[in-house]
């Protein structure tokens, strides 16, 4: 693996937002990907693994904490071989543990998450 990017769901479900990584940069991915109509979006909505044919070749893996839809695991690659994606479908499963497990000390996701600024309502 070259590398991965966390996207998470927006509260609407309508784009995959990347995860900042460290040191305040943006997710690395670019934006705010639409859910509808795009590859990563194919699999957070089916919550199944897909593949992108445009290079760099890139496998994108839904993040699932139970049966609730969390996001994303986008994972690029020189060569999309089962050794890479079987190391890809466990890195997607510790990364949906951290992600749950750490949303409870951290607003760092919610922030991710919404897009509009919260109201009282």
């Amino acid at each position: 693996m070259a590398s991965a990017t966390v996207y998470l769901a927006d509260v609407q479900e309508d784009e995959l937002v990347p995860l900042p990584r460290p040191g305040g940069g943006d997710g690395g991915g670019g934006g705010a990907l639409a859910i509808e109509g795009t590859v990563a979006g194919w699999a957070y909505r089916t919550m199944s693994l897909r593949l992108s044919r445009r290079r760099p070749l890139s496998a994108w893996l839904p993040l699932v904490d139970g049966i609730a839809r969390i996001g994303v695991l986008q994972v690029v690659a020189e060569q999309v071989t089962p050794a890479v994606l079987d190391g890809a479908v466990r890195l997607a499963a510790v990364t949906a543990l951290t992600v749950v497990s750490k949303s409870g000390f951290s607003d760092l996701c919610s922030r991710t998450a919404r897009r509009r600024p919260m109201t009282t309502a």
